[in-house]
């Protein structure tokens, strides 16, 4: 799974594992960031040993995860590994093999929507979602946490641009099996109708309770499950809440609303975001 900084990836990842068969991480795994194409040989014993230990090494000193490296290379010597679906398959094992009786792995990573039809292409039991929010609502929450100079926090306009472009074509080439569409607006003002299908799209029995606070607090505990924190509030925040949805309106200035919304009225208005600026062309030049 995948989207912009800020649209969501959190709390959808957070929904994906409700069902105690699934585990899906967040910014851990990184096979794109770290692994993909960066091993020339997969059959050679001294790269998966070299495999086995980065790998282990990573999630320890990032995410403070043991997973045991003789395991990892024992999967990848087990698996015959040969090429990079291979290697993302045999990893995946490796990661629930640490997790109880977790069936289905999966991992969000921001920023990945150009690697989304490269995983699906592996193997045809492979799925991916994107997540897109509301451009000014992500810029800002953008603009409250990011350590930058000036308006350079403006920047992620570009980024949006780019992810809602990749958004509408995954959704054109792949069936609905294989790639999921999400909006984080839809996730909380519709949750029931959003979870049953991230559910479905999962292969996973959906539950009522799925829609309790109090089942997400219990079971999403684990330090292996981000919860991340509100950037205004800065507390850490779960569950639905039609509330997140306007915060933008008391952060944002008029100026920068208008700037979003010229740069975007064509997107906003395909994603039905609705436009509040009252601007004209020439004052935007």
């Amino acid at each position: 799974g995948t989207g912009t900084m800020r649209s969501g990836g959190s709390l959808t990842s957070q929904i994906f594992s409700l069902n105690g068969k699934v585990q899906m991480f967040m910014e851990t795994f990184y096979f794109f960031r770290h692994i993909f194409k960066q091993f020339k040989n997969l059959q050679k014993l001294s790269t998966r040993y070299q495999i086995a230990n980065e790998m282990s090494l990573r999630v320890k000193y990032r995410k403070n995860l043991n997973i045991d490296p003789n395991l990892i290379l024992y999967n990848l010597i087990k698996d015959n590994v040969k090429d990079y679906s291979n290697l993302y398959h045999s990893l995946g094992n490796s990661f629930l093999q640490n997790f109880g009786n977790k069936q289905i792995f999966g991992e969000y990573t921001n920023g990945e929507w150009r690697k989304i039809e490269t995983f699906l292409n592996f193997n045809k039991h492979n799925i991916a979602f994107q997540i897109v929010r509301d451009p000014r609502a992500i810029i800002s929450s953008s603009k409250k946490i990011l350590f930058t100079k000036n308006f350079s926090y403006l920047n992620v306009i570009f980024n949006w641009v780019d992810a809602v472009h990749h958004y509408k074509q995954l959704s054109k080439n792949f069936n609905k099996n294989r790639f999921l569409p999400l909006k984080f607006e839809e996730l909380h003002i519709n949750p029931k109708k959003n979870v049953k299908k991230i559910c479905d799209f999962t292969g996973v029995n959906f539950d009522k309770k799925y829609l309790d606070d109090n089942y997400w607090k219990k079971n999403l505990k684990a330090r292996y499950n981000y919860i991340n924190f509100s950037a205004y509030s800065k507390k850490k925040q779960t569950g639905f809440s039609i509330k997140h949805l306007n915060n933008w309106k008391k952060n944002l200035l008029s100026w920068e609303v208008a700037i979003i919304e010229y740069l975007l009225k064509d997107l906003m208005d395909e994603f039905d975001y609705k436009r509040v600026s009252n601007f004209k062309s020439s004052e935007i030049k």
